[in-house]
């Protein structure tokens, strides 16, 4: 399993972590499988997160390793209320959202972990729908392999 691997396993760990939270994610898709509805909770099933795996860097190559610098995000979509408490709820779920992707990955060997992004989007366009989005940087060493 490559490191990237095994951060994008975390990753979808902690965001399901939040099941019980104000964001009440039950279901971590990527951006393929969230386009089928069918893939989605169920009306009062809870909110899925898309976690996205972004283009990659590389920062320097020695012998069969690389150091390789990831980027991640995360969207989770949350339906808009008209209720007097829904921006201290969306601020909650980005608080939420910046610490499954800045506190540090147990058991994963990572050189630098930095959180670029947080914001909220707000619904428009008829949408009904706030987006909170997460976006971060992990800079790690992997190894050169055609067996992985």
């Amino acid at each position: 399993m490559t490191t990237t691997e095994k951060i994008r396993d975390a990753l979808t760990a902690r965001l399901l972590g939040l099941g019980d939270s104000a964001a009440n994610i039950t279901k971590v898709l990527n951006p393929v499988g969230a386009r089928d509805p069918n893939n989605r909770p169920k009306k009062d099933g809870g909110n899925y997160a898309i976690l996205w795996t972004l283009p990659g860097r590389i920062s320097r190559q020695q012998q069969n390793k690389i150091q390789w610098q990831q980027t991640f995000a995360a969207d989770v979509a949350i339906p808009w209320t008209d209720s007097e408490d829904m921006e201290a709820k969306l601020d909650r779920i980005r608080i939420q959202l910046a610490t499954c992707f800045s506190w540090p990955l147990t058991g994963i060997a990572c050189q630098k972990q930095e959180l670029q992004d947080i914001s909220i989007g707000y619904p428009e366009k008829g949408s009904q729908y706030a987006v909170v989005s997460a976006v971060a940087d992990f800079t790690y060493v992997e190894e050169l392999s055609i067996t992985h």
